[in-house]
């Protein structure tokens, strides 16, 4: 049956467009104000708060999204035709699902965005409405999708039971979701927050068993994990890879040149315009000390804020203050995964499992954001070097010359950075310790 007659797979048609799936999944907090005003700490976890709600489809954003779409689309055209046959399914007594649906996976490294594109799916395609499908029956509801965050849930059971409501055996619990999935039309489940399931030495089986228990309600699921639960995953025999690993998606950070990453932090910009103005180098700075991962950069941008506003009277965050907050204690633990993986994509090598994509990507992306890193890297490493070779009267020269001036004097004493001093010992160990401090 054509699918302008199939109300199940209709509600779907415009939720493909990339313009309708921008503006429905696009989020832009109203802007701050005065935030100045507020104390300290209030004012940071506000701006945290409505940094952290920013979303800005990107083109890979949209892509995943279309595809999920489509196959939820795809499941209505193929498992419903016409009232009479659904009336059929709804009184069967097993509901005409398939016995076990294979997994689709999105992964990648933590804070990147999955639970932000999960929440974009999730307002592009959720709608509760209801279906009259006549023959003197009340509508029955029709309901896009089903989302679940596992966190704390420990068991397939606990798994299901959150899903329709009611409490009861595991078999009894897989009954009634794949009999209300059917009657409800719900033609996608997700789950989020798997890696919270993943804590304990017999958690491989456990976790394993929960995914499948998704599979078997018979409908198209999508379950969201981390590069740690993806290893645990590969550990497991064949069949299980089959069905849990046979489709996995990976969310990438941006690149810095990209669109996509510009525009994100021009909605950063936007939450509190009197406070950021990134240009070029701002923007380019906030992806090189965040390695493109919204938390990240949430959190840099947080503690620029912070600096700025103890440091001086009219708060302006500038790349000034990025660079002192990727250096402060408060970023410390970002800051080291920043440099693991600049290292890694540098190397191309392994050095920290859940900061290491298991799934093998194509040569073409990983040479592209391997030499990206590898040129800013070189740039900066140089740049480095060569101010640490400096004599302490030259350095001192050198931010003479580099710092901003209102109006340059006709006459002003500057040291030649030509004219080499001997370095004492105090001076070649003061320099060592300014290198390593600097190469963190």
């Amino acid at each position: 049956m054509a699918s302008y007659t199939n109300p199940w797979a209709t509600r779907f048609e415009r939720l493909i467009n990339p313009e309708e799936i921008t503006r429905l999944a696009a989020v832009n907090p109203i802007p701050l104000t005065s935030i100045d005003s507020l104390p300290l700490e209030a004012a940071c976890k506000s701006l945290a708060n409505n940094l952290t709600k920013v979303f800005v489809p990107t083109k890979q954003c949209i892509a995943l999204i279309q595809k999920w779409v489509g196959i939820a689309q795809a499941h209505c055209l193929t498992q419903y035709s016409d009232s009479k046959q659904f009336l059929e399914g709804v009184y069967a007594q097993e509901p005409p699902l398939r016995s076990f649906m294979p997994a689709l996976c999105l992964t990648g490294l933590a804070g990147v965005g999955k639970t932000a594109l999960v929440q974009a799916l999730h307002r592009v395609i959720f709608q509760d409405t209801k279906i009259d499908v006549g023959s003197g029956h009340t509508p029955f509801p029709l309901t896009s999708m089903w989302v679940i965050t596992v966190n704390a849930k420990t068991s397939s059971k606990d798994l299901l039971a959150a899903l329709v409501g009611i409490d009861g055996t595991e078999k009894r619990l897989l009954e009634v979701c794949r009999r209300r999935a059917y009657r409800d039309g719900v033609a996608l489940v997700v789950a989020d927050e798997f890696q919270f399931a993943t804590q304990s030495a017999s958690a491989n089986s456990r976790v394993t068993q929960m995914l499948l228990s998704l599979g078997f309600i018979g409908i198209p699921f999508l379950y969201v994990a981390n590069f740690s639960l993806i290893n645990r995953l590969m550990k497991r025999p064949q069949e299980d890879q089959q069905r849990l690993l046979a489709d996995p998606l990976i969310l990438h950070p941006d690149l810095p040149e990209s669109d996509d990453w510009h525009n994100t932090v021009l909605g950063f910009n936007a939450v509190a315009p009197e406070i950021f103005a990134f240009d070029s180098n701002g923007i380019a700075a906030i992806h090189y000390y965040s390695a493109g991962l919204k938390r990240a950069a949430v959190s840099l941008l947080e503690n620029s804020y912070r600096i700025a506003r103890e440091t001086k009277k009219i708060t302006k965050v500038t790349t000034r203050e990025i660079e002192l907050a990727y250096h402060s204690q408060k970023y410390s633990l970002y800051r080291n995964e920043v440099e693991i993986l600049t290292r890694q994509k540098i190397e191309n090598r392994k050095i920290r499992n859940d900061l290491w994509c298991p799934i093998e990507l194509p040569q073409s992306k990983q040479n592209i954001a391997s030499e990206k890193m590898k040129t800013e890297r070189s740039e900066n490493l140089a740049a480095d070097v060569l101010k640490g070779a400096l004599t302490a009267e030259e350095r001192n020269g050198l931010a003479t010359l580099t710092k901003p001036q209102k109006q340059k004097k006709k006459s002003t004493d500057i040291t030649s950075l030509n004219r080499r001093n001997t370095m004492t010992s105090e001076e070649m160990k003061e320099n060592e310790n300014w290198i390593r401090e600097h190469l963190k």
